[in-house]
């Protein structure tokens, strides 16, 4: 092979190699906008899903407070809208165990039997 076959063929590898890094670069360049909307789909999707879990939480959270609300922390009892209490700490108790607190002869008798604050 002469020395300018050789010099042809090297101009036609190089031009070929830099042909084909420009034809990847093109390709990424046209995948990256694809790229970047499905991870920004992906994204909200996962977002979307996040915000439903939190609000099936959230709303679970309030059931059960809700139902902690309607019954007696002591007896577990439910509470109707006439037979409760709510000392000054805020805590709803059933006449019954309130009155099982007040009759009793410990020195507690006069605070509340979940957090001991002062009744009246």
């Amino acid at each position: 092979m002469s020395n300018t076959q050789r010099y042809q063929l090297h101009k036609t590898y190089d031009l070929l190699y830099h042909s084909n890094v420009e034809y990847e670069s093109n390709i990424n360049s046209m995948q990256t906008p694809i790229r970047l909307h499905i991870e920004e789909q992906k994204t909200r999707n996962m977002l979307s899903e996040l915000e439903n879990k939190i609000a099936t939480w959230t709303h679970a959270a309030q059931d059960s407070n809700r139902r902690r609300d309607e019954e007696c922390p002591i007896c577990y009892e439910g509470i109707r809208s006439s037979n409760y209490i709510v000392p000054s700490c805020g805590h709803k108790i059933c006449l019954g165990c309130y009155k099982s607190c007040i009759l009793s002869k410990s020195p507690c008798a006069n605070n509340c039997c979940l957090c001991k604050g002062t009744i009246l």
